[in-house]
């Protein structure tokens, strides 16, 4: 799986971009970028930033899905272009990741013409300390694990979730992708899937799914945290080539002992995902040893920290 410039090439051209430079390949961003974001009402509206093209949700009949809503009907309703990037982003997108719309588009721009996929990144630190996201989304939203599992199985998808390694390369949160259309493609017949399975009235799984579980802005269904790790499985296939920024542009504010452990624990995770072994996996539960996630703060620290 491909994973775009090398850390350094990246972090200059961020530099570059934050110095004002462009680097364009002589058509409009408009002509191969179709980031979208979405809204609710005039409140989110009025928080859009204006390069994305607002993506309208005021009159969502199912606020009970969020931005999975709006995602799967564009795409049921829109024929993607061929190799034109797409992405649905929350209103609360550059207030996560720390990243405009100008930012955005130069990524992209610098992507090689081969990538499908573009990962922008929100709680990195967490992909990568727990073995998975269904893991840390299991620490966070007890039962997580157990559903997911149900729902893979129906679906007939050959992924186990307790050897399943996510790294900084292959998830992510929120759906905070920009990719081409046969990601898309791909994530929409496993939304659809789940979407049907979610909201079967006759299943004791489904019913679980749509009851609320805690989460920091509120009782939210259960099934809002799994839809967001769908593009994990969409991903471990390996199929798509995938860039992804460098761990050091998500973990400034964080302690040098973290980002050096984290660092290693995602090329450990990397190589992990090409071909396990025991001995990687007991290396990797070592360096997983010298961090703690601190649900409070939602941060990824070393284990002898003391708030």
């Amino acid at each position: 799986m491909g994973h775009g410039l090398h850390v350094p090439q990246t972090e200059r051209f961020l530099l570059g971009w934050r110095r004002g430079g462009v680097f364009g390949r002589g058509s409009h961003p408009a002509q191969r970028f179709r980031v979208h974001q979405i809204f609710y009402n005039e409140e989110s509206y009025a928080a859009l930033d204006p390069g994305f093209i607002p993506l309208d949700n005021s009159r969502d009949s199912r606020p009970d899905w969020y931005e999975f809503w709006a995602i799967l009907q564009f795409l049921r309703s829109n024929a993607l272009e061929a190799n034109v990037w797409y992405g649905f982003l929350s209103p609360r997108f550059k207030e996560k990741v720390g990243l405009g719309s100008a930012s955005v588009f130069q990524i992209l721009d610098s992507i090689h013409h081969s990538h499908d996929v573009a990962l922008l990144p929100v709680a990195v630190d967490q992909i990568v300390y727990f073995k998975n996201v269904f893991e840390q989304g299991e620490f966070c939203h007890p039962s997580l694990i157990g559903l997911s599992k149900k729902f893979i199985a129906r679906a007939g998808i050959d992924i186990d979730l307790d050897t399943l390694v996510s790294h900084s390369g292959n998830a992510c949160f929120s759906n905070f992708i920009v990719a081409k259309a046969p990601y898309w493609d791909a994530w929409r017949r496993l939304a659809e899937a789940f979407f049907s399975f979610a909201e079967d009235p006759d299943s004791e799984t489904g019913m679980e799914l749509r009851k609320p579980t805690s989460y920091l802005r509120g009782p939210t269904p259960m099934k809002v945290f799994i839809q967001e790790r769908l593009s994990a499985l969409v991903l471990a296939a390996g199929q798509f080539c995938v860039f992804s920024l460098p761990l050091t542009f998500s973990l400034k504010r964080y302690p040098s002992e973290s980002i050096e452990t984290l660092t290693k624990i995602d090329d450990l995770k990397r190589r992990m995902s090409a071909a396990a072994s025991p001995e990687l996996t007991r290396a990797l539960d070592g360096l997983r040893q010298r961090l703690k996630f601190d649900g409070d703060l939602g941060m990824v620290l070393p284990a002898g920290h003391r708030g």
